[in-house]
Order: C-alpha cells, then sequence, then structure tokens
C-alpha cells in the first residue's frame, strides 16, 4: 500500500513537470488550422491556453 502511493506521487510529480509542449489545432478534416509552442509550462496551464471557440476545430497538446 505505501509503494502505491509513493507511485502515485511520482506519477502526479512527473505529470505536472514543466516542459516544452505544442498545441495544435485541426480542422475536422485534419487539416493544420492553428500551431505554437509554450517553454517551460506544465500540461495544465497549456491545456488551458490551447483552446478555441471556432465551431469544427480541435485542439491537443502534445
Amino acid at each position: 500500500m505505501k509503494n502505491l502511493i509513493i507511485f502515485s506521487f511520482v506519477v502526479l510529480g512527473l505529470a505536472s513537470c514543466k516542459k516544452d509542449r505544442v498545441c495544435t489545432c485541426n480542422y475536422q478534416d485534419g487539416s493544420l488550422y492553428y500551431q505554437t509552442n509554450y517553454t517551460n509550462i506544465t500540461k495544465k496551464d497549456a491545456k488551458a491556453l490551447c483552446t478555441t471557440t471556432a465551431q469544427g476545430i480541435t485542439c491537443t497538446v502534445n
């Protein structure tokens, strides 16, 4: 049980590390709509910035 808790903290810690991230937004047909780079940012913060209100566009953070 103790190992599971420690493992969980390590995984959460690595997931929230600040890294360089890429925001990619694509049309429904897969063609590129927009792409930008973020430096030294957490995945949570990058996802918050990587949004659009345009119809038919989906954005992902890598």
